[in-house]
């Protein structure tokens, strides 16, 4: 029982120390967008998972008042633009890769249809639009790796 109690209070320390670590790191526009929800003191303030799940959701959501347009091309450009860096790890550059890519999906309330891929008469939602999608998003990664390193 002693253990278990010890374990306890570690973690309660622990959490309470990353929580602390994730908000100091956000810039004071963040902290104010994610204290102002409705649940913060009762579902966030203190849980590190949770704030993390805020920090996303803002981070996808990008800043509701520009032109519309202008943060889905912003999306577009930054996932085209990525490439590996310079002495960085493929790992590195693919979790950059997938994260500019969900950010640009939901930008766009979608993934792009490739009608000249996928021909007409398909379904756009179906099976072959997800295949050209991911065959897209494979040649870009893949195009934007540092070859010299492989």
């Amino acid at each position: 029982m002693a253990s278990f109690l010890k374990h306890k209070e570690t973690y309660e320390i622990s959490k309470g120390k990353a929580y602390a670590t994730l908000w100091r790191q956000r810039q004071l526009a963040l902290q104010n967008k994610i204290q102002n929800q409705h649940d913060f003191n009762t579902k966030i303030k203190n849980y590190p998972i949770q704030l993390l799940k805020s920090i996303e959701e803002f981070s996808l959501s990008y800043d509701e008042n520009r032109y519309e347009m202008a943060t889905i091309i912003d999306a577009i450009r930054s996932l085209v633009s990525i490439c590996q860096k310079e002495g960085k790890a493929l790992s590195s550059y693919e979790t950059r890769f997938r994260n500019l890519r969900d950010i640009t999906v939901a930008q766009l309330g979608g993934e792009i249809i490739l009608h000249k891929i996928i021909g007409s008469g398909v379904d756009i939602n179906g099976k072959a639009q997800k295949e050209a999608w991911e065959k897209m998003m494979a040649y870009l990664f893949l195009e934007r790796v540092l070859k010299e390193q492989y």
